[in-house]
């Protein structure tokens, strides 16, 4: 009984991590929508500083995606 309990445990725990990478990959889906929408804003509103903060927005939004889809499947 006692085996059954720890592999439940292990099983549990080790997918606590991975419900916190993909909960990051949603967030940073979210971002890249805003960061779009940011930089058309700032397109339509002739801001450079809006549009440079949009594409940062949505460049680092993939390096993030990027970074936690490695530590998955690792």
């Amino acid at each position: 009984m006692d085996k059954e309990n720890k592999t439940t445990e292990q099983l549990e725990s080790a997918s606590e991590p991975k419900k916190k990478y993909k909960r990051k990959i949603l967030y940073f889906i979210l971002i890249i929508i805003i960061g779009s929408l940011l930089f058309v804003y700032g397109g339509i509103d002739d801001s450079p500083g809006g549009q440079m903060l949009g594409l940062l927005a949505v460049l680092g939004s993939f390096i993030g995606i990027i970074k936690a889809v490695r530590h998955l499947k690792s």
